[in-house]
């Protein structure tokens, strides 16, 4: 007969905590302990690349604004170079939030991986340790993809906004075509390439990024779940 794997935090049995006057296990929490301040270093630190990014999706935002107030105020921006400086604002603001993304997750997610799974590990061979990291994992499984969508979301809602920015366009070329208008078509249809090869490298390089991102390794990888 298997035992089953805990699903609530009864299952787990308390009881075999040891005795902690004992000097093996006072030597073995105080290695458990220890971890805590790793743990806590890498933390603060995706806490702070999470902020980052944050802030610079909010300035690609702003700076759109900024460009679309520009281009309508009297004797404004040129409609076809603030159409093409915002789709280069996008494109700059998604080659950001990717790269923080890859630091984020694939160098101080995988160094809170390796201690989480040390945690865990000491906590299986040794009852006395307090079971924190098995429960969370046993409760709550593998949510490393979720970490995933605060990056991913953004990096898709950039490409978009890059396409509404370039599909715009088409109306100001189409007008310039128009023999009554007054408008170039050497720069409408300078703006509309530019800003249509612009949501091209975009789209590729979010798919790359995508692609990537599956193989960054989960909590999962790390975690002996056979022990």
């Amino acid at each position: 007969m298997t035992n089953k794997p805990p699903t609530r935090i009864a299952d787990f049995d308390l009881a075999k905590l040891g005795d902690p006057t004992e000097p093996r296990t006072a030597q073995i929490l105080t290695a458990y302990n220890a971890l805590r301040a790793f743990e806590s270093d890498y933390d603060k630190a995706q806490a702070q690349l999470r902020a980052i990014a944050s802030a610079w999706l909010l300035a690609g935002v702003g700076a759109c604004g900024f460009l679309v107030n520009a281009e309508f105020a009297p004797a404004g921006w040129d409609h076809y170079a603030a159409a093409v400086a915002r789709q280069i604002v996008i494109f700059v603001v998604a080659l950001g939030i990717s790269a923080l993304w890859r630091l984020d997750q694939k160098v101080y997610q995988r160094l809170l991986h390796t201690v989480y799974a040390l945690g865990h590990s000491i906590e299986t061979k040794y009852p006395c340790v307090p079971p924190t990291r098995r429960a969370l994992y046993a409760l709550n499984s593998d949510i490393t993809g979720e970490l995933g969508h605060f990056y991913a979301r953004p990096l898709e809602l950039t490409f978009y906004a890059g396409l509404i920015n370039a599909v715009a366009v088409i109306p100001l070329f189409s007008l310039s075509m128009t023999p009554a208008t007054q408008l170039s078509s050497t720069l409408a249809g300078c703006a509309l390439v530019l800003c249509f090869a612009i949501v091209a490298a975009h789209y590729v390089y979010w798919n790359a990024v995508k692609k990537e991102s599956q193989s960054w390794e989960s909590l999962k990888h790390y975690l002996d779940t056979d022990a």
